[in-house]
């Protein structure tokens, strides 16, 4: 059985989430504050990242565009797979893409701002200048998801992670309420079954 490797907070939910959509049994194993450093898990993912996947034989998928992109792939049945589809498929790596670089990055100087510049009386003017980076990238998502025609019933491996920067975005001064699309699918995320499971698992 797999076992995904995970932390609260961190964007290793999306993943979690999928894997509940998929139905299919895993197991989770949720590491404390700094354990992802600590030497029996190094030796798993030696960056000490999250999300890792480990396969019963030992294999390792790390990079939470690369898991999601292997739940979607290995459950077709659940997220409509089209392997004869090239060009659909290719379109969930570049909502991936999107979302995991552009959109999870863009968080950076909020969350570390230690890492863009050294002085401390420059992490608030970093910080404003992510805010409007974060502003300009989420108003896209929004109208993205006004043109979205896909059926509600139909999920997505992409939604996972979308949902949890929406979490994120939470967390600073940008109201998600002033984008209507990102605000609906918040709340029909939240109403989510598997997600208020997956939720639980970090309370």
């Amino acid at each position: 059985m797999q076992t995904l490797y995970s932390m609260p907070g961190a964007c290793a939910l999306a993943p979690h989430i999928a894997l509940l959509w998929s139905g299919r049994p895993f197991n989770l194993k949720v590491l404390r504050a700094n354990e992802n450093r600590e030497i029996e898990y190094l030796r798993i993912n030696p960056l000490g990242s999250v999300p890792t996947l480990l396969f019963p034989d030992g294999q390792v998928l790390t990079e939470a565009h690369a898991i999601l992109a292997y739940i979607h792939r290995d459950n077709p049945s659940v997220f409509g797979c089209h392997t004869s589809d090239a060009l659909r498929d290719i379109r969930l790596h570049q909502t991936l893409s999107f979302y995991t670089t552009e959109l999870h990055t863009a968080f950076g100087p909020h969350f570390a701002p230690g890492r863009y510049h050294t002085d401390p009386s420059e992490h608030p003017t970093l910080r404003i200048m992510a805010y409007q980076r974060m502003k300009r990238l989420f108003a896209l998502v929004d109208d993205r998801l006004a043109h979205d025609h896909r059926k509600q019933s139909t999920r997505s491996v992409a939604d996972a992670y979308l949902y949890v920067l929406c979490r994120w975005l939470d967390l600073t001064p940008i109201k998600i309420e002033q984008m209507p699309n990102l605000t609906a699918f918040l709340h029909a995320m939240e109403a989510d079954p598997a997600v208020k499971d997956a939720l639980a698992a970090y309370a």
